[in-house]
């Protein structure tokens, strides 16, 4: 198992290259007018920063360092995929349009700092992967296998309610309509909490052989601030405000009857 001082330099490195590419996105967003390619940006910089760490301090040693890597690899490649192609449909995120609105004429300074901002406050995500990676206690556990159930589950899951989503906004018919159908019927943003059941997947392949009194049990953080950003700062609240503004009367009646964040069944 790494010491707690090691994850700590490979956290920093994992900050560098995370920072400079969320300064690209700044970039991308100030030269396109385009902010959704600043959460392309953001999945592809935070993996970027762990499989840079992970090479740097030479741990690609172990079955639960190469399955962690997989599991990350398949989650950014998933989700950046899925934010390129909805970036290209789109002339700019809302979310982000509004806090431009906000910040008034420094809007390009404060936004390069919020960007800064994000990466600083995803480092618990890093961190937990990191010690799970480092993990070089015996390998496959039962824990691994659950792991790998949880992330099986919320991959599953955020891409299923993406593509019901995404074909419900191209059906025509649905033009100036909530979506309510599918997982969406369950919840407001099932997509942000099935991205927070995959982070929980790492969990237990950190905890595999270390045991709830270890240094491991730091790797609970990525799963808490995940749940945090999106659940409260950065993903229901600016995106609520948006819907409601859009939808009115039509998005109060489907928030009425459905749950913001845990699925639940129609009623």
């Amino acid at each position: 198992m790494t010491e707690p001082l090691s994850w700590l330099a490979m956290l920093a490195l994992a900050w560098a290259i995370f920072a400079a590419m969320m300064a690209v996105a700044w970039t991308l967003q100030q030269r396109t007018g385009n902010s959704g390619w600043v959460d392309v940006s953001w999945t592809l910089g935070l993996a970027a920063g762990i499989f840079v760490a992970l090479l740097a301090f030479g741990v690609w040693e172990s079955g639960r360092t190469a399955l962690t890597g997989a599991l990350l690899a398949l989650w950014a490649g998933r989700l950046a995929w899925h934010l390129t192609v909805r970036t290209g449909k789109i002339t700019d995120d809302p979310r982000y349009v509004r806090m431009a609105e906000e910040f008034g004429e420094d809007a390009p300074k404060k936004m390069f700092w919020l960007l800064q901002a994000q990466a600083l406050l995803s480092l618990p995500l890093v961190l937990t992967v990191l010690i799970a990676a480092t993990n070089d206690a015996p390998f496959p556990t039962l824990l691994d296998a659950l792991g790998v159930l949880i992330f099986g589950a919320g991959l599953y899951g955020s891409n299923l309610s993406d593509r019901q989503l995404a074909r419900f906004k191209d059906d025509p018919a649905n033009k100036g309509k909530v979506c309510d159908v599918g997982l969406w019927a369950w919840s407001r943003h099932p997509n942000y909490f099935f991205e927070t059941v995959i982070w929980c997947a790492y969990v237990p392949l950190a905890l595999a052989g270390t045991g709830l009194l270890s240094w491991s049990i730091v790797a609970f953080a990525g799963p808490v601030a995940i749940f945090v950003l999106l659940r409260f700062v950065s993903g229901v609240p600016p995106l609520e405000a948006h819907m409601n503004d859009r939808y009115g009367a039509a998005y109060a009646d489907y928030a009425a009857r459905t749950p913001a964040f845990v699925p639940r069944p129609p009623r």
